[in-house]
Parts: structure tokens; sequence; C-alpha cells
């Protein structure tokens, strides 16, 4: 079982590497990961925190507005 990793990842990537280990149909995988994302965030939304064991921790972090610049 190898599984290609990269620093970011979309929830495309994340559904293909999941089919690829279970092997249930491209649709349904999407839609749990559809659905697990959404959870996270709902919670994130109303407790600001959420911590998943041996994953990590996502902490909604709020910062104030600052001006834009063009590069050129």
């Amino acid at each position: 079982m190898t599984v290609k990793f990269k620093k970011n990842l979309s929830k495309k990537d994340i559904s293909k590497n999941i089919e690829s280990i279970i092997g249930f149909s491209s649709q349904k995988i999407q839609k749990i990961t559809n659905d697990i994302i959404e959870v996270i965030i709902e919670i994130l939304i109303n407790q600001k925190k959420i911590n998943i064991k041996n994953f990590g921790s996502f902490i909604l972090v709020h910062k104030k507005e600052r001006e834009g610049r063009n590069p050129k």
C-alpha cells in the first residue's frame, strides 16, 4: 500500500487516497469526506477549537484586517 502525500491536500486528494485504501466507490468516499469536513467546520464555528486524537488540533483564530499591497 503506497500513498503519496503532498504538503497541501485538497478534498479530492483526500478522497482518492481513502478510496485507494478502502476500495469503496468514488462517490461514496467523496460524500464521507465532505461530511467529515462539514462536521469539523461546524464544531469550529460553535466551539472555536477541536482536538482529534492522534491527528491534530484545529483552532479558529480571528485576525484583524490588514491593508493589501500591489507588488507592481
